[in-house]
């Protein structure tokens, strides 16, 4: 009866240690995802005011040349405003391209990993 206590409390510490062994992975890479995404969120901040002050700019100069051009004040909006609609939807699908990947790769590798010498 002492073996199988024995063996049940070493069972016991390997379990707690791999635990312990998968906590830290997940935080270190938890802490490092997370400072990825504050970054690109602080970038992408940053962009869009830059962005916008040199849109603004581009669709004034864009507006007066097209009136330069003989259109109306209308017809320079409605093409500067086509213009920007298709750059919006070009940035978003592109925003949406790079933020798509793989999230806490680290973890989730190791766990299935586990999981496989654990289950068979």
């Amino acid at each position: 009866m002492m073996g199988v206590l024995a063996v049940v409390g070493r069972l016991r510490r390997v379990l707690s240690a791999l635990v312990r062994s998968h906590l830290a992975v997940a935080q270190a890479e938890g802490s490092r995802e997370a400072e990825r995404l504050v970054r690109g969120l602080v970038l992408y901040v940053v962009a869009v005011v830059a962005l916008s002050c040199g849109a603004l700019g581009f669709q004034v100069c864009a507006v007066v040349a097209l009136q330069d051009q003989g259109w109306s004040l209308a017809q320079g909006l409605a093409v500067v405003g086509v213009a920007d609609g298709a750059i919006g939807l070009l940035a978003l699908w592109r925003g949406r391209v790079a933020l798509r990947g793989p999230w806490m790769e680290d973890t989730r590798t190791l766990l299935v990993r586990t999981s496989e010498a654990l289950l068979d």
